[in-house]
């Protein structure tokens, strides 16, 4: 077993909502607001991990928007509706969350006012910080990086690279629920080390049990960064 880590960083890729629908004769509405009320429940066993300072949700990626047009109408219909309730929430406003949007905006128009009003009510806050990544994409991400280097007309390296992509944080942990085994595109290069951690549970089940095992999963690893 290895020296246990300092866990300052996680992703989460929280799948399995449609199959909690399917499984529990729900529609897809009732399955996404149980997985969007998930979210502030996950946060809060967050932050009482006393070194995590900053996660990183899988909200919505550019593959997700191609979905069928009623379906992305739903979620963005809850999200408008439930969104500033979030981050209005007791745990965000106790540790004075800082909520950041990363992904390509422009592609968020029906959401678009919910994500300023949150990004402006919480960009002064403290030391938490929460990265909700929408309309997103792992590949496109890197690619806009380098296209933002060739208009700053900088030297194409690995540094300057990282200090163009949406976030620059690198990933302690990844979480994934639903079964699956694979990362779907989400934070490619922020997660070149990252453990991984992939649990059978769909998100609107994700327990506080599974996620002190995602925790003890990442404290255990011996994490040599290749060498």
């Amino acid at each position: 077993m290895g020296k246990e880590k300092k866990l300052a960083s996680m992703g989460i890729i929280p799948d399995g909502n449609r199959r909690y629908a399917r499984k529990n004769g729900l529609d897809y509405r009732e399955a996404y607001e149980k997985g969007f009320e998930k979210v502030e429940e996950v946060y809060q066993w967050v932050v009482e991990q006393e070194s995590l300072e900053e996660i990183f949700f899988y909200a919505l990626s550019t593959e997700n928007l191609r979905r069928d047009e009623n379906e992305i109408k739903t979620i963005f219909d809850i999200f408008n509706k439930k969104a500033s309730d979030l981050y209005k929430s007791e745990v965000m406003k106790k540790y004075e969350v800082n909520i950041e949007f990363l992904g390509r905006k422009e592609l968020l128009e029906p959401i678009s006012e919910t994500i300023e009003e949150i990004e402006e009510n919480t960009s002064e806050k403290g030391d938490y910080k929460l990265n909700i990544c929408m309309g997103y994409g792992g590949r496109k991400e890197i690619v806009d990086a380098a296209r933002s280097m060739k208009e700053k007309n900088m030297e194409f390296n690995e540094k300057n690279l990282e200090e163009n992509l949406y976030s620059s944080s690198s990933i302690d942990l990844v979480i994934r629920t639903g079964g699956y085994q694979r990362l779907s595109n989400f934070l490619i290069w922020q997660s070149s080390y990252a453990e991984l951690f992939f649990s059978d549970q769909l998100w609107p089940e994700f327990s506080e049990e599974e996620f002190e095992r995602a925790i003890e999963f990442y404290r255990s690893s011996d994490r040599n960064f290749g060498k």
